[in-house]
């Protein structure tokens, strides 16, 4: 670990120290004392899993031929095992995710859907009313064409003549 962080660390006098199972990084305090020469970053109780990933699987274990790697066996099962629970629960927590975003999408849509239909009506009442307004236009010029018409009935034949 000391060594991938050495590696990926190119800030200058930068102090990486390991302690038993505890690494360390820090800056030097002689080097940066006006910017927290106090700064430091430590890593402990860290779990370092070294072994190689298996090259084969269930069917390379011969309990008959190798006696002696029983326990190497189980260990390689169990990790297996860990591996595929790990990847279960993460399986899980993604459908969750995917579930609760379906949910909210279909919430969605259907507030968008009210809304629209909200709209529709809303025009259609601002056009009924229009309508309801010419219709009393012309109910109003029908009677006073009518009511001209029978108060001068001479003028009128004037018109067509």
């Amino acid at each position: 670990m000391v060594a991938v962080l050495k590696a990926l660390i190119t800030r200058p006098n930068t102090i990486i120290e390991a302690n038993g199972s505890q690494i360390l990084v820090r800056s030097d305090p002689l080097d940066d004392r006006l910017n927290g020469g106090k700064t430091k970053i430590g890593f402990a109780n860290m779990i370092v899993n070294i072994e190689p990933l298996p090259m084969s699987g269930l069917k390379a274990i011969d309990v008959e031929k190798n006696p002696g790697m029983v326990s190497a066996y189980l260990a390689s099962v169990e990790s297996m095992l860990g591996r595929v629970i790990d990847g279960a629960a993460t399986l899980g927590s993604l459908q969750n995710h995917i579930e609760m975003q379906t949910e909210f999408a279909n919430d969605l849509i259907d507030d968008i859907l009210s809304g629209i239909g909200r709209l529709v009506d809303a025009d259609m009442e601002e056009e009924s009313s229009r309508l309801a307004a010419l219709q009393t236009q012309q109910q109003k010029l029908a009677f006073q064409s009518l009511s001209i018409a029978n108060s001068a009935p001479g003028a009128v034949l004037k018109l067509f003549q």
